[in-house]
């Protein structure tokens, strides 16, 4: 499996035009590439896609009434999400980050292993007070 998106695939076709081999994708750009895109995962909300309505994350918002309790399903919602459309990592992981600065944000550790090159990926995100997620 080609470890770049169909657009980042493309974009390497054109800049390299002039030569005959494109040079498989660093590991780097790999992993910026696999963030880049849970970070759009994460940002579609359930029922947006027309082409998928059952994809997307739930209301974050609707997690307030229940915290802390919610803090699991929260963890949930991201693994499946991931695992689900982001082939290129396996044995995904979300754990919540306690942290006391009232900054009314929830942080979590997302873990996995990269599927092809079994290296591990491990990188924060944060839920911001509008139900926002950035990686």
């Amino acid at each position: 499996m080609n470890q770049e998106r169909i657009f980042e695939r493309i974009n390497s076709v054109i800049a390299n035009k002039n030569h005959r081999k494109i040079e498989s994708p660093d590991l780097n750009k790999v992993k910026a590439s696999i963030i880049n895109y849970i970070n759009k995962l994460v940002n579609i909300k359930k029922g947006n896609l027309l082409t998928d309505p059952e994809s997307g994350m739930p209301d974050f918002t609707d997690y307030i009434y229940n915290y802390p309790e919610s803090i699991r399903d929260i963890e949930r919602s991201v693994e499946n999400i991931i695992e689900k459309y982001e082939p290129r990592l396996e044995n995904v992981k979300v754990a919540f980050i306690s942290k006391n600065d009232n900054s009314f944000s929830l942080n979590f550790q997302i873990k996995g292993i990269l599927t092809e090159e079994k290296k591990p990926l491990i990188f924060n995100s944060e839920i911001n007070k509008t139900g926002g997620v950035h990686t």
